[in-house]
């Protein structure tokens, strides 16, 4: 039956008019915001409940595809302006107040260390570009991970926002091409135009699903966010909804087979596979990929299959509470992520079980308030406004004053940033002052280098990393480049590893070409370069393993053969490699470095292993420092968990006097603790990386210790003032 015949027959208008009201779709929005909202406030209990936005997705892709072919049918076009329109007086007024709230309480509350990336993403969120910005910083480095901001959770809205405006163009352009075919061919408008619509979303869902599993084998985490992952999911229930408008007849006979339409099959199937899916799947699962397929089938199945008539069925699908959280669904997930993140923030903790209850009724609470005050009268008005601008002008007003408000509030705390970063420059490297690794290895007495001293502010430079470093990039061959003296006049030295070797890479660069050594770079994400058979990597797939383990092998070859290298520096995140990536996967050992050290020091090499600088507990330090007002106390580790005992460590002990072996422990740690702030100096610029500040401190005391032989230590008793 052709769109045009199932208008005829009276079976779109009539009969859709009869069910406008879907309490089964209530039902299932109820499910998808409880099963997100309960996974982000006890993701231990529920570790799939992030498939809720997949049953969200395919939701709207059934309800929007619905609605705009009953708008093709009895009109013959499309309006999307209109459609548009209608669709920010529904979602914006809430999404902006609560973008509102949220840009407030940053203002006031959130740690200078994240607030410039949450006001990033405000303004990403207020132009529904939220997922595209989490998914490029996925695949950045140094952004993948940070900490998460209270509106990080835009990202589904983004990409529904994105289905909204792109959905009812692609809809239109097919109907007028295969319009435009028709009349070429003498053929029916209305057939064409059917056959169009059903070629057009098949191929969407077709390619989109393919894409899917392809980018989240290869780039997992921007898969994840990326919104052609998932148009699949939209298209799936845009497909459904051209099923029942065009096949009604035989959907009321299938809806009133006894095991369909009574025992209510499709929808236990169906909600099944959605709370399987939330109980079974979990961080660990490919997503979306394939699996998303479980949840939208699922959806699927419950809106194909009605209402069920059982009683049991039809009284738990109606009951009040649950149609109460279908209504207040959309609120409900605005309100939850900022709350649950704002608590941490607030309360510097993690929420407990009694404060996620609390945290649970609050947005509830917040949620109902914002559905009776805004969602409901603004969107009364809004369908009874015939001119469109009004709520054009409200989008684009509500984005350009959070955009340039945010702005604002971030060029103003850089230029801070700036001038304090210029101001302590020179205090940097001076060995008779008290900053940075200065206040542990220098010549003077400094009291309590440790504690921050008074007045200062050592978190102002809190992004002190090269976002432009030099490294080989996982889908890279090869990159290396050069710092230092160009010339390499009294020689060169190499330095090979992960990004804990890049973060080095431009102090090390300073102080050499100031003594006339050239510095080579041989540095890998994610990778340090040990190893020349694949080994388990964080965040990796099997072929990024493999490609670490060639480029390891091809570093050895280069190093080993180059007579212009006299001396090679390895360091690496050691703890990241002496603990299984993930379960199954194979373990660095000592075997693999002392074949790859042992290589290059066998070619004439002075090979130097730099023991990575004291592990942190896991925490984003400059954040850590700046919530606490003992850092000694709250923002340090043992002595044993700063530097365990690791492959590096045997290896070094095997590999004995063939090669040195250096650690920065008596510029971090006294006997018993190592501290992430030396000399007001912070010493890691996220949870891992040592800050450029803190390195460039720590140059005079490295750097002899590399091109010398001397031990970094500090200066003697004798020496100090």
């Amino acid at each position: 039956m052709t769109l045009a015949e199932a208008t005829r027959t009276g079976h779109v208008d009539k009969k859709s008019e009869q069910r406008a009201f879907l309490p089964e779709v209530q039902a299932l929005r109820a499910v998808a915001v409880l099963l997100v909202v309960v996974y982000h406030i006890y993701p231990g209990r529920l570790p799939g409940g992030f498939v809720g936005v997949d049953v969200f997705f395919a939701i709207s892709g059934f309800l929007i595809t619905s609605h705009l072919l009953g708008s093709l049918v009895q009109r013959g076009t499309i309006r999307a302006s209109r459609f548009w329109a209608n669709r920010i007086w529904r979602l914006l007024p809430a999404s902006l107040f609560v973008l509102a709230a949220c840009w407030i309480f940053t203002l006031l509350y959130t740690p200078v260390t994240v607030a410039s990336d949450t006001f990033k993403q405000i303004g990403a969120a207020s132009a529904y570009v939220e997922n595209w910005v989490l998914a490029i910083d996925s695949v950045d480095y140094l952004a993948r991970d940070n900490a998460p901001t209270i509106v990080q959770h835009y990202w589904s809205l983004s990409v529904e926002e994105q289905f909204y405006i792109l959905w009812p163009l692609l809809l239109i352009a097919t109907a007028l091409v295969a319009g435009k075919l028709a009349a070429r061919r003498s053929g029916s408008a209305d057939a064409a135009r059917t056959r169009g619509l059903w070629i057009v979303m098949i191929t969407v869902a077709v390619a989109s699903f393919v894409f899917s599993v392809v980018e989240t084998r290869l780039l997992p985490a921007h898969a994840y966010f990326d919104t052609f992952t998932r148009a699949w999911e939209f298209a799936a229930g845009g497909l459904l909804a051209l099923l029942v408008v065009t096949f009604r007849d035989r959907i009321e006979v299938f809806r009133r087979q006894p095991l369909v339409g009574y025992a209510g099959l499709p929808f236990i199937v169906g909600m099944a596979l959605i709370l399987a899916s939330g109980l079974f799947m979990d961080s660990s699962t490919p997503f979306p990929s394939g699996w998303a397929g479980i949840p939208v089938l699922g959806t699927l199945l419950v809106i194909a299959g009605g209402l069920p008539q059982a009683r049991p069925f039809a009284v738990a699908v109606q009951w009040r509470p649950v149609q109460f959280f279908g209504d207040i669904s959309y609120s409900l997930y605005l309100w939850h992520w900022p709350l649950i993140i704002g608590f941490a923030i607030v309360v510097e903790r993690r929420h407990a079980t009694l404060d996620g209850l609390a945290i649970l009724a609050v947005a509830i609470g917040l949620a109902w308030l914002t559905k009776i005050i805004i969602e409901d009268p603004i969107r009364r008005v809004g369908r009874r406004a015939k001119p469109v601008w009004p709520a054009f002008l409200l989008a684009a007003l509500g984005a350009a004053v959070l955009i340039s408000a945010s702005a604002f509030v971030v060029n103003d705390r850089a230029q801070a940033a700036a001038t304090a970063e210029a101001e302590r420059a020179a205090a940097i490297t001076d060995e008779s002052g008290c900053v940075g690794a200065n206040a542990t290895l220098g010549t003077s007495e400094c009291a309590d280098p440790f504690q921050p001293t008074a007045g200062s502010n050592p978190v102002l430079p809190y992004k002190d990393l090269d976002e432009d470093w030099c490294l080989t990039w996982f889908d890279e061959d090869w990159r290396t480049c050069t710092f230092g003296d160009a010339a390499g006049t009294n020689g060169t030295m190499a330095i090979v590893g992960d990004s804990h070797a890049a973060a080095l890479t431009n102090p090390l660069g300073e102080y050499l070409r100031d003594r006339g050594w050239r510095l080579v770079t041989f540095t890998r994400f994610g990778c340090p370069g040990l190893s020349p058979t694949p080994i388990g990597l964080r965040a990796q797939t099997p072929e990024m393993e493999a490609a670490c383990a060639e480029w390891s092998a091809r570093v050895a070859d280069e190093i080993s053969s180059r007579t212009d290298i006299d001396t090679v520096l390895y360091t690496s995140y050691e703890s990241a490699y002496a603990t299984p990536a993930y379960p199954g996967a194979v373990e660095l050992t000592s075997d693999e470095i002392v074949q790859t050290l042992g290589r290059v020091a066998d070619s004439g090499k002075n090979v130097i292993l730099l023991q990575d600088f004291a592990r942190t507990a896991g925490t984003d330090v400059p954040t850590c420092i700046a919530q606490t007002d003992d850092p000694m106390a709250d923002c340090s580790v043992a002595l044993a968990d700063g530097f365990p005992q690791g492959p590096h460590s045997v290896a070094a002990q095997e590999l004995g006097d063939r090669i040195r072996t250096l650690d920065s422990r008596a510029a971090l740690c006294d006997a018993d603790r190592c501290y992430q702030l030396v000399g007001d100096v912070v010493v890691y610029a996220d949870d891992n990386h040592i800050s450029e500040s803190f390195a460039r401190s720590l140059m005079p005391y490295l750097g002899p210790a590399l091109l010398d032989g001397a031990a970094i230590e500090p200066a003697a008793a004798g020496e100090r003032q």
